[in-house]
Parts: structure tokens; sequence; C-alpha cells
């Protein structure tokens, strides 16, 4: 059995750009035909800029910042979510400590926004995705912010949800609906016994002032409640595996953009298009027409590489 090399795979997928009578394209048809299957790459590089252009701008808050001022504060005895820098921090009390070790490092900034974007790439190759999803706008919003959305996937994907949990509550989602009660059960437990030294009493006891926060510098990306019945319909309907990836950008409070990221075990390219946008209804309409290709390539690397966890 003969092995095509990856160039010339390339020239023959470009020759069999044809008409139905077996005629090869040029011109304008072969573009089009050539656009029409990588339009998804010029759509979410063109998206990825404006956020990128967005971010760059002095003053934008960055998740890394935020979230390293927050522990900062902590360790230093003072209150997380008494004080605002370049945004309000809004986490429960359990997501300061995996970012204790970037806190105390000076150079701890840096540090997560190269693990941001190597988990980035690591999680486009774990999925096996065509490398323009690298440019997924979510992902690139996670990345470029050193945030802790982007380790969340391939955390789930070698094992290690419960470090996950950990990072994002919301990362329990997919976990329990997977029923992937190891990592759920650890998390937990950690949370329990981390409890005498976590600031829980302060979070509780600012619990409104923190939600009034969370909801002034959200994009609340969420379904809206008219939608909310389209939205489990649409879950209920995708199968499990799926759904399990794509109940996090449609039903969860105050969704933020990058928030979306999540979804890449399972989302399609159209769906990946609607999601990148941020919309509700739009994000919606995104988990509406997820079908079932990626969702099956995630099963078959679970069931090979991590069955526990």
């Amino acid at each position: 059995m003969s092995v095509m090399s990856p160039n010339l795979d390339r020239k023959v997928t470009d020759a069999n750009a044809a008409d139905a009578d077996g005629t090869e394209l040029r011109g304008l048809p072969f573009v089009a035909a050539w656009f029409g299957r990588h339009w998804i790459a010029f759509w979410f590089a063109a998206l990825s800029g404006y956020w990128l252009f967005l971010i760059a701008q002095p003053g934008t808050p960055l998740m890394d910042d935020v979230y390293l001022a927050a522990t900062r504060r902590w360790l230093d005895g003072g209150d997380p979510w008494a004080t605002e820098y370049q945004g309000w921090f809004a986490a429960p009390p359990i997501t300061l400590l995996p970012m204790v070790p970037f806190a105390l490092l000076p150079f701890g900034r840096w540090l997560l926004l190269a693990l941001a974007i190597g988990s980035g790439i690591a999680t486009i190759r774990l999925l096996r995705r065509p490398w323009y999803w690298v440019m997924f706008p979510p992902l690139v919003i996670s990345m470029v912010g050193g945030a802790i959305d982007a380790r969340l996937v391939p955390l789930i994907l070698v094992g290690h949800g419960w470090l996950a949990v950990l990072g994002k509550v919301y990362a329990a989602v997919p976990l329990a609906i997977l029923g992937r009660w190891r990592p759920l059960v650890i998390a937990a437990v950690i949370i329990l016994v981390t409890v005498p030294i976590l600031p829980w009493g302060s979070y509780l006891a600012q619990f409104p002032t923190i939600q009034r926060h969370l909801v002034e510098q959200s994009q609340n990306l969420s379904a809206p409640l008219y939608l909310v019945p389209v939205a489990v319909a649409a879950l209920v309907l995708m199968g499990r595996d799926r759904a399990a990836w794509m109940a996090v950008p449609a039903l969860w409070p105050l969704t933020q953009l990058y928030y979306n990221t999540i979804s890449l075990p399972a989302v399609t390219p159209l769906a990946g298009a609607l999601i990148a946008v941020p919309s509700p209804w739009v994000v919606g309409r995104g988990g509406s027409v997820c079908r079932t290709g990626s969702a099956k390539r995630y099963e078959i690397w679970v069931d090979r590489r991590a069955p526990s966890g």
C-alpha cells in the first residue's frame, strides 16, 4: 500500500475541484470551490483578528491579571473581592487554589500566558482538528488572556478533569453529563478539605455584590429565557456525547465568549462559526446545528487514551 505525502495529497485535492462532468475547474469557479472548503478558516481569522485588535488596546482587562491580583491579595491577608484591578474578581474561592503557584512567582503572568497558548495548541492536536481551529475566537481570547478556560479541555481529555473543575466550576458540567464521576469526587473532596483555608465566609457575605459585579462585566451569552426550551431540546436531540460539551455555551448563567472553548470536542464547523459570534441567539442556534462527526472523534480518543477521568 502506497503512502501519499501531504503535499501530493494537497495537489490531488485541488485537482479534484471539478464540476459534475469531470472538467477541472479554473478561474473563479476554482476559487469559489476552494473557498467553499476553507471558508471557516477565513471566518475564524477575521473574528480573531477583531478580538486581538480590541485586546491590544491600552487598559483592556485580561483574565490572568485579574485572577493573579486577587490571589496575591488573598495571600497577603486581604479580600480578593474587595478591590477592582482591571476588572472585578467574581469567581468562587476554590479558583484561587490553582493560581497560587503563579501568584508566588514574579514571572507568573508570563507563565500563565505560555501555559494558555500551549494548552490551546494541545487542544487542537488532541482532538485532531485542522490547524485553523487554533483561530477559534473563544480559544484565541482564552489563550491571549492567559485564562484558565484554555486549559480545561486538555485537562479533561488527558484524565485530570478534577483539576479543570478547581479552575472553573463549569468544567463539572461535561463530566457530570458524561457520567465521569471520579474526577468530580476528587474535586469535591479537595473543595471540602480546603474550606478552612479558603475565604468562603467573605465570599458568601459579599455574594450579592460579587454577583452584581459579574453581571456588570459579563457578556451574558447564555440563551435568553424564551430560547431555553429550544436549547434544551437541541441538547437532548444531539445526544449525550455532544450535549456534554454544548451545555455550557447554551445554558450556563452569564456565559462569556471564551467559555465556548469547552465546546471544541463536539462542535462542527457550522456550529463553531455561529458560537464564535458574541450573541445569545447565535450561540443557541449553534447548538441546534451541531451534528455527530466531531463528537465521535472525541469518543474514540477517550476510549483509547483516557477512560477513567
